[in-house]
């Protein structure tokens, strides 16, 4: 498991292609938006589209060099020393010998190193709890507004069902992962994560344990649901909210006719994800139909890219607490 490079559930999450954001799919019946894909966008710094673009693909994300060495490793650190007129060497007069005033009792702790502490290469802790954010009304128009308008939609769902389909590509490795099951939350804090044959990836939580199984290493993850940010990623339709969790602009050459794409950026830095791509069909959005975000896009530090769609949107009217419930078969490796 990749334990060092970012936080274990964000770790387990990219190694299974499972970090997650929960959206909203088509409204059912007749579509009000073409059903074409749009193309994703890539972000790196600023973002553009890429089906916008006629630029090649971008190159592996370049790696940060190490520390150089030395530029002369000949070159003496010792001070100068005195030379007499006859060019010999004259050594420094030695200091006279010093009698220690005290004793060392058993009680005197040893003197420290003034060495520095070498610094893991990455925390595995999650980012520290802030306070929440304290928001005014968004500027009529804004990016802000739209995220406002899809909190105030979400604010009373308590039941959430979904389809999706879910592809993730790896950056570096260059490989891509699809994948469609389906979505299931009941709040506070329950979610599901099912996904159709031949994957066998599980994600559930039951409001306080979330365990995310990874079946082609055999291995599942097992962690405290509160004592981590993955349900940041999850905000809007856990109840937290988008505005308080993401700052956000409009991506303006995105290629998606059904709405604005607003991009989000975390107020608090996250090891899960680096900016996440909303994309809202306004149609719906002006109806309140908590089918409005049609895909979500994921991309991580590494930009690697994440895109879940989704479809068949519904709130039913309960949701069996046995959805919230897995147990991982016999043999699979536990890690906490």
């Amino acid at each position: 498991m990749p334990r060092n490079d970012t936080h274990p559930i964000a770790a387990a999450l990219a190694l299974a292609g499972l970090l997650v954001l929960f959206a909203c799919g088509e409204e059912k019946g007749k579509p009000t938006t073409t059903t074409t894909a749009p193309a994703d966008a890539a972000v790196d710094g600023s973002v553009t589209d890429a089906a916008a673009s006629t630029a090649t693909p971008d190159a592996s994300a370049a790696l940060p060099l190490p520390p150089s060495a030395t530029a002369n490793g000949s070159a003496s650190t010792a001070p100068d020393t005195p030379l007499t007129a006859t060019g010999k060497v004259t050594p420094p007069p030695k200091p006279p010998p010093t009698k220690p005033t005290t004793k060392p009792t058993a009680s005197t702790p040893p003197p420290q190193s003034s060495a520095p502490t070498a610094e893991p290469i990455a925390s595995t802790k999650p980012p520290p709890k802030t306070a929440p954010t304290q928001l005014g009304p968004a500027a009529p128009g804004s990016a802000d507004a739209v995220a406002e308008k899809v909190d105030v939609i979400y604010k009373p769902v308590q039941l959430f069902r979904a389809r999706f389909k879910q592809k993730y590509t790896a950056k570096i490795a260059g490989k891509t992962k699809r994948s469609e099951g389906w979505a299931t939350v009941k709040r506070p804090r329950r979610i599901s994560f099912k996904y159709k044959a031949p994957n066998k990836n599980r994600v559930v939580s039951d409001g306080k344990i979330i365990k995310i199984y990874e079946h082609e290493n055999q291995q599942m993850f097992v962690g405290n649901m509160a004592g981590t940010d993955y349900p940041g990623a999850l905000s809007f339709i856990m109840g937290n909210g988008l505005r308080p969790n993401f700052k956000f602009k409009f991506h303006k050459t995105a290629k998606w006719e059904g709405g604005p794409v607003i991009i989000g950026t975390p107020r608090v830095p996250n090891p899960g994800y680096k900016t996440v791509l909303f994309y809202i069909d306004d149609a719906l959005l002006k109806k309140g139909d908590p089918a409005c975000v049609r895909r979500v896009l994921v991309i991580d530090a590494q930009s690697n890219r994440n895109r879940f769609d989704f479809l068949d949107v519904e709130q039913p009217a309960s949701i069996a607490d046995s959805e919230f419930v897995f147990q991982a078969p016999k043999g699979t490796e536990i890690l906490k």
